[in-house]
């Protein structure tokens, strides 16, 4: 198999929360080993590529990682490795995002000004990353060491198999239902790239993809609204958000 899943034990009482069917699906690799390769491929990409790549400044930090403290204190029993994550921006039209394992997370120019347009949208993309970086959910197929990684390579590299992505949109949609969040708007969040497969295509690789992960997170939130016939609400966007929309 070619992809790296879970690579941590978990205690029995999380398996019993967020067990989910497809949980056996993943392997154990030698872990650090792929940590390191990964680790250095985007070191090259963040530091050596032609792209403009640039780490936010400290007010859009302070925001998007109190997003992320807001994950991590909610749900601790999850989260154990992550302290802080630093944020970069890709000037580049294409909506894409992608995340490093050291916690790095990267977002484009284009899927910021163009598709966040809510704040719910922003926090489902960080919980997505934050899982994919707590439990090192990674591609672990190496890439020949040359010192500079174009962003194709790199999103190649960041592509993972349709079931591992459900299984990712399944702990987050627990994890939102779990902290009274509003879970709804992260199955929206993939609507949103599904009608628009056509601009997300350079993000997904396959525009079929997409549809998949929309159907089996679909499939799930269907019978844990049956089972906890929560209402659903739709927040306004904060202050903080549309200060970092703008300064973006």
């Amino acid at each position: 198999m070619k992809y790296l899943f879970l690579l941590f034990f978990i205690s029995c009482s999380f398996i019993e929360r967020f067990s989910t069917p497809e949980k056996k699906e993943g392997i154990h690799v030698n872990h650090e080993v792929v940590q390191r390769h990964l680790n250095s491929v985007f070191n090259d990409f963040r530091d050596k590529s032609n792209r403009e790549i640039k780490l936010l400044n400290s007010r859009s930090q302070n925001y998007l990682n109190s997003i992320v403290k807001g994950f991590l204190n909610k749900n601790k029993y999850f989260f154990s490795k992550i302290k802080k994550i630093d944020f970069y921006k890709i000037n580049d039209r294409r909506p894409f995002y992608f995340s490093s394992p050291k916690g790095e997370v990267f977002l484009s120019s284009g899927l910021i000004e163009k598709y966040i347009k809510h704040e719910n949208y922003l926090k489902n993309m960080i919980l997505f990353e934050l899982i994919r970086i707590e439990k090192r959910v990674y591609n672990k197929e190496k890439l020949i060491p040359k010192g500079y990684y174009t962003i194709e390579e790199v999103m190649n590299l960041s592509r993972l198999p349709i079931q591992s992505k459900v299984n990712i949109h399944r702990w987050a949609y627990k994890i939102l239902v779990e902290n009274q969040e509003d879970a709804i708007t992260y199955l929206q969040w993939i609507q949103i790239q599904n009608r628009n497969f056509v601009d997300f295509d350079f993000y997904l690789g396959d525009k079929y993809t997409i549809f998949k992960e929309e159907q089996g997170l679909r499939e799930y939130t269907v019978k844990s609204l049956k089972n906890n016939n929560r209402k659903t609400f739709f927040p306004k966007s904060s202050k903080s958000f549309y200060k970092f929309r703008k300064n973006f």
